[in-house]
C-alpha cells in the first residue's frame, strides 16, 4: 500500500480571538470586564489578571456563551493586565487581548480655599489626593444662575487656577473634580465672591 507522512507538514491554524476586551464598572477590589464574543464554537473564555508589581495571578474560566465577567477579589491600589482568549471544544486556543486597569481609589481634591480675589478673579488652591490625577477640571458659574456654567482644565500636577474674566462683586460657585484615566473622582463645592469695582480714586 501507499503511505504518506504528513506530520511533519502539519500547520496550526490561528482561530478566533475574542475582542474589544473593556472595563465598563469597577470598585477599589473587583471589575466588571466584558468583550466581543470570538466565534460561535468556543467552550469557554479563559480571563487572566495579573498585579503588575508583584506577578500575582488569578484566572477564571467562563461558558463560551457569556460576553461579560465580573474580577473579585482585586487589590486596591494595584495596577493590573487582564487578558482574555477563547478554548474551543476541539481544545484549539486563541490568542490573548490585553487590558491593563488600575484599582486605585478616585479620590477628590480636598482642602479647596479661595486663595485670593480680585475684581475679576478668584484663585482656587486644594489638596491634591495622589500623584495619578490627570487633570483637575473647574466648573464655575454664577451662584443664582448655575445653568451657565463654565469650565476650565488644570493639570494634574497642579495645586492651584485661577477663573478669570469674572463678574464684580458676584457669588461664584466652583465645582473641583479630579480627572483620572480610569474615571473621575466626586466634586468639591465651594463658593467664592469676586470684590466690588474700587471707584474711590475716579474724580
Amino acid at each position: 500500500g501507499i503511505s504518506t507522512e504528513i506530520a511533519g507538514n502539519i500547520t496550526t491554524l490561528k482561530v478566533p480571538s475574542p475582542s474589544n476586551l473593556r472595563i465598563i464598572d469597577s470598585t477599589l477590589n473587583s471589575a466588571t470586564v466584558q468583550w466581543y464574543h470570538a466565534a460561535l464554537d468556543v467552550d469557554q473564555y479563559v480571563l487572566k489578571w495579573i498585579t503588575l508589581s508583584t506577578g500575582k495571578l488569578s484566572q477564571l474560566l467562563v461558558d463560551g456563551m457569556s460576553d461579560r465577567a465580573i474580577l473579585l477579589g482585586l487589590e486596591k491600589d494595584t495596577d493590573y493586565q487582564i487578558s482574555i482568549s477563547a478554548l474551543y471544544r476541539d481544545q484549539a486556543q486563541s490568542d490573548a487581548v490585553v487590558v491593563r486597569h488600575s484599582t486605585f481609589s478616585r479620590s477628590p481634591p480636598s482642602k479647596v480655599v479661595i486663595e485670593s480675589r480680585s475684581a475679576d478673579k478668584l484663585q482656587l488652591r486644594w489638596l491634591p489626593p495622589n500623584s495619578r490625577v490627570q487633570q483637575y477640571r473647574m466648573s464655575y458659574a454664577i451662584a443664582s444662575n448655575p445653568q451657565a456654567a463654565e469650565t476650565l482644565m488644570a493639570p494634574g500636577k497642579s495645586n492651584e487656577a485661577t477663573l478669570q474674566r469674572l463678574e464684580p462683586g458676584t457669588e461664584y460657585k466652583v465645582r473641583v473634580t479630579a480627572v483620572y484615566d480610569v474615571g473621575e473622582s466626586n466634586s468639591t463645592f465651594i463658593v467664592g465672591r469676586t470684590s466690588g469695582l474700587n471707584i474711590s480714586g475716579l474724580n
